[in-house]
């Protein structure tokens, strides 16, 4: 072969070369051997793209190559047309020793592709859950735990829409906020109440981080409603109560409270800790509907057992009373609505209404009959 052989003949050989992962011969063309050397840095065209040749390695996976290329000279940051750094191929193979490799070369761990995500990005919201090495290199790397994307979703936020615990607990470890929210306003927390309906542990955590509990999305949504709509274990419900979740918060796109929306997909574990912790089954959905009205159309002994914990008193009992004082088969209810609540009744309500998100923890603390505890915590009143 002499120097006179066109470029694209000796680009088409190069790219057999790393299609067969046939180091000898990239190598021989990348030094020259045979005519005139192959640029480290070419870009090829393959798939109907052009890339560059350490990305495709990069791709396939082949580390020799990609030592191969840039033992040549060829740079680690180079980017594909859709703005993937070679680093952001390694992570999204779950490739560790090319990561490695990349990171030793000097890969830029805060390189963006075209939708603003860095590798840690990637990373964070893979579905394996052995990714978390790579993760750790990152950081340590010193990748920016904050940065968001095109949509403002941080590396922790992608992480628990993906829920992955390990990703999560590790980011903060790290320092990473709980707090932060995306373009639509939700939080790590609205992600994690969404996809990890028995993920007590990282709810935990991430209150203890600082993420607020009662913020709202774009849609209006808390991090309660989202725990509710996934039908979460009660653990997670009870903590983010104790943490100062407002059950009786309105939901904008749902137009009705947290509270209506257990009664209404029959959560009943929910509904009862809702009513322990101040929850008003005379609040009003936009229609005008109480949370006793929804108790009513799903199970009356339910409903019955909300009048008699909850004796809230004024002008929407009186109007759920009149909406229903003709319908015979409703007559224990009527009677409930109708009659005075006791002192007992009274008293149980007031002390669940002031100390609602430190309930339980105080009730244990309390110095009282075991009766009067039982009365306080609603043990007495059956469903």
């Amino acid at each position: 072969m002499n120097g006179a052989e066109p470029r694209w003949k000796r680009q088409c050989r190069f790219l057999a070369a790393l299609n067969n992962n046939d180091t000898p011969l990239a190598w021989a063309l990348l030094r020259g051997t045979e005519g005139t050397p192959v640029d480290p840095d070419v870009r090829i065209m393959t798939g109907g793209e052009s890339k560059p040749a350490i990305c495709i390695a990069v791709e396939k996976d082949l580390l020799k190559m990609t030592e191969l290329l840039i033992k040549s000279g060829c740079s680690v940051n180079q980017c594909a047309s859709t703005g993937s750094s070679p680093l952001h191929i390694a992570v999204l193979r779950k490739n560790l020793p090319m990561v490695h490799l990349l990171l030793n070369s000097g890969a830029n761990v805060s390189s963006l592709d075209s939708y603003g995500r860095t590798p840690l990005h990637l990373a964070a919201g893979s579905c394996r859950e052995d990714i978390i090495d790579i993760v750790r290199l990152l950081v340590l790397k010193g990748s920016n735990m904050e940065h968001r994307d095109e949509w403002g979703t941080t590396p922790l936020a992608l992480a628990c829409s993906s829920g992955h615990s390990s990703v999560i607990l590790y980011l903060l470890s790290q320092g990473a906020c709980a707090a932060t929210s995306d373009n639509e306003g939700n939080t790590p927390l609205h992600n994690v109440c969404t996809v990890q309906p028995d993920g007590i542990e990282l709810v935990n955590r991430l209150l203890d981080a600082g993420a607020l509990v009662d913020g709202k999305n774009s849609r209006g949504m808390t991090a309660l409603s989202c725990a509710l709509m996934s039908h979460t274990s009660p653990a997670v419900v009870q903590r983010l109560l104790n943490q100062g979740a407002d059950c009786n918060v309105y939901i904008d796109c749902l137009q009705q409270t947290a509270f209506h929306l257990a009664v209404y997909i029959r959560e009943q574990t929910a509904v009862r800790t809702f009513v322990r912790y101040g929850g008003n089954p005379f609040v009003q959905d936009s229609e005008g509907n109480t949370v006793l009205h929804y108790a009513l159309l799903k199970s009356i002994p339910l409903a019955l057992w909300m009048l008699r914990a909850n004796p809230f008193m004024g002008r929407p009992r009186w109007k759920t009373l009149k909406s229903l004082e003709t319908a015979a088969s409703l007559q224990p209810v009527i009677v409930e609505l109708s009659s005075v609540p006791t002192l007992q009744q009274l008293c149980s309500l007031a002390f669940r209404l002031k100390y609602a998100c430190c309930l339980d923890s105080l009730a244990c603390t309390l110095t009282i009959p075991p009766r009067l505890l039982h009365i306080l915590l609603l043990s007495d009143v059956r469903l």
